[in-house]
């Protein structure tokens, strides 16, 4: 069975091929090949250790042959347009950007399925300003823990972000769960305002940057 913040992806990727970069234990693209929404996937991992065990149960699940497993770092073990769908799901928002922006080239007309543990903000003002459009998104909410799912591919933006916008998308407003992210941002700017004020050297910039975004979102 799979946690919550992957189910949310499985539950919307309809493809022929996936790749799942940094797969782990190789649960997500299992899962897609047995309630058949894939024809095949590939795998990749950039340790050995986690790609052994994914092995493990790829042939457990009785799908060898179907998924490709593949050692390397980020979107080096793929070729451009390999992959319909490809996903990187569990790391920080800069480590994501890290790896379109070295692996552009193996990306090429697929869906990418983005999943920032952190950094959203970050993330989205990457897309929008190197070549991407965010196509779609969604939140998921596990415990006390919100996650956001954000769908982009190469191709010319269609949208116009303000500052506030890269941490709350306006797109996101009518989401069932976008109080429990308004909220989560609320906390995560008071947090930083509460460090700045309380650092022996303070930074004011920073400081008045996050005074403003929060000022903002109290009154949206």
């Amino acid at each position: 069975m799979l946690p919550p913040r992957l189910d949310m992806i499985a539950k919307r990727i309809h493809a022929r091929c996936m790749a799942d970069i940094g797969t782990d234990h190789a649960f997500l693209p299992i899962r897609l090949l047995e309630q058949a929404q894939i024809e095949c996937a590939i795998a990749t991992d950039v340790h050995a250790g986690p790609l052994a065990i994914a092995k493990s149960h790829v042939a457990d699940a009785g799908l060898d042959g179907r998924i490709d497993l593949r050692l390397g770092d980020g979107l080096a073990p793929l070729q451009a347009n390999e992959a319909d769908v490809i996903v990187i799901a569990g790391m920080g928002g800069t480590q994501i950007c890290a790896i379109l922006d070295t692996g552009r080239g193996a990306i090429g007309q697929a869906l990418l399925y983005l999943q920032p543990m952190n950094a959203q903000y970050e993330l989205r003002k990457w897309l929008l300003g190197h070549g991407f459009d965010i196509v779609g998104e969604d939140i998921g909410v596990e415990k006390h823990r919100v996650y956001n799912l954000i769908l982009a591919r190469i191709q010319p933006t269609r949208l116009t972000f303000h500052m506030l916008d890269y941490h709350l998308p306006p797109y996101l407003k009518t989401h069932p769960c976008f109080d429990a992210l308004r909220a989560k941002k609320r906390r995560e700017f008071q947090k930083i305002i509460a460090g700045q004020r309380r650092a022996k050297q303070p930074d004011f910039e920073l400081l008045q940057h996050y005074e403003t975004l929060l000022a903002q979102l109290e009154r949206m």
